[in-house]
């Protein structure tokens, strides 16, 4: 059989040790490529602040473009629940039914191996690969594994290395530099959107440095517009709060930076979007940038943001506030504000939709292209009411 190797973990932020690890286990134990799988909701770090899981998957697949027998993967990314490792390997096995899988794991959680989630499945479903770590007693704790769940355990032996994401953050808010812990071009990741920094004032603070005046004050004004319309709705007042206030975090930005930074992000563009990103691009950059430079983590936020522009079919009560209320925040000030506003606060549906014709008709009376999107919104919430 296919020997794959899989090295899960939070890689917040991946390091040198990691690859050090898979390079020592793939010539060690023979195997043909390794998975490098990022956590996507780690149920062992519930408490933690964890950098968001799109942002850690994309420090990973940077880190591992070099490496042809490297691949990142982002299977428990994708998901919403705890990410269970028995879970994960199960999927895997059942993707890869020609391979054998060598789970790398260190000493400490070995030693807590019979607190995971279903060991005795884990046991069956891979071989384990151990490295030591100081302070565990490596052969009592692999051999108690075999004992107690029949686990095929082996030694991975590789040097011990005084690194850990913990420490490297630690630094990072500190103002140390990393560089000689982490691949290059994840340090420029890490510099670049200010990762892992002490954060000096409010959010609204920091907003305020990154857009003109009119543009703040028009996120100001969506942010309250987006309270009152959740107060009324029935929707997340905090959340509203946020992504009303961010919403245009990245639309000051020069085009060619916007374009750019959605390359770094692993931003998708549509064909419409690379034709006019001056007015669309901001909005998917946007839901990126804000987990980068905010902290935020809350996928809910993160989507309102990303379709604020455009809609889509099946918006979820808080996109549909957001969408409104960039479009009737009291600095709106065109001819079709005021009735548009009065539609948003009696009904939501009614006066999202009301908003995605009025846009229809304004680019169709200038000749512009219609996103398909729009189009979908508006079928979608006419079959609605």
């Amino acid at each position: 059989m296919r020997k794959i190797g899989l090295m899960g973990g939070t890689f917040n932020p991946i390091h040198n040790a990691h690859l050090q690890l898979a390079k020592t286990a793939m010539e060690e134990y023979g195997l043909k490529e390794i998975l490098f799988m990022t956590s996507g909701n780690p149920p062992h770090k519930r408490e933690a602040v964890v950098l968001d899981k799109t942002i850690r998957h994309r420090m990973v697949q940077l880190a591992v473009a070099p490496y042809s027998r490297f691949v990142p993967c982002d299977d428990e990314v994708r998901r919403e629940a705890y990410s269970y490792t028995a879970d994960t390997l199960q999927r895997l096995q059942k993707a890869r039914p020609d391979a054998s899988i060598y789970f790398i794991i260190g000493a400490d959680s070995l030693h807590q191996f019979k607190d995971w989630y279903m060991p005795d499945k884990i046991a069956k479903l891979c071989t384990l690969l151990v490295f030591p770590r100081t302070g565990y007693s490596l052969q009592r704790d692999m051999e108690a594994a075999r004992v107690q769940f029949g686990a095929a355990v082996q030694e991975l032996h590789a040097a011990q290395m005084d690194v850990s994401s913990t420490m490297l953050r630690d630094w990072i808010a500190e103002g140390r530099n990393i560089s000689a812990y982490v691949p290059e071009v994840v340090y420029a990741f890490i510099k670049n959107y200010k990762l892992y920094q002490r954060r000096e004032g409010t959010m609204e603070e920091q907003l305020a440095g990154m857009l003109s005046p009119k543009r703040f004050r028009h996120s100001l004004g969506v942010r309250d517009t987006a309270v009152e319309l959740a107060r009324r709705f029935g929707a997340d007042e905090e959340r509203a709060e946020i992504a009303g206030l961010l919403h245009d975090c990245a639309k000051n930005l020069p085009v060619e930076e916007q374009l750019a930074m959605c390359r770094d992000l692993g931003v998708e563009l549509d064909r419409w979007e690379l034709e006019n990103p001056g007015a669309l691009a901001h909005a998917k950059l946007g839901a990126e940038l804000v987990k980068c430079l905010f902290d935020v983590s809350d996928e809910a936020v993160s989507s309102a943001i990303r379709w604020h522009t455009l809609g889509r079919a099946g918006m979820s009560d808080l996109e549909k506030i957001i969408f409104a209320a960039d479009m009737v925040e009291p600095n709106r000030k065109y001819p079709e504000a005021e009735e548009l506003r009065k539609a948003v606060y009696a009904d939501l549906d009614r006066g999202v939709l009301a908003c995605v014709d009025a846009t229809i008709v304004w680019n169709e009376q200038k000749g512009a292209a219609v996103h398909p999107n729009a189009y979908a919104l508006r079928d979608w919430l006419k079959n609605k009411i």
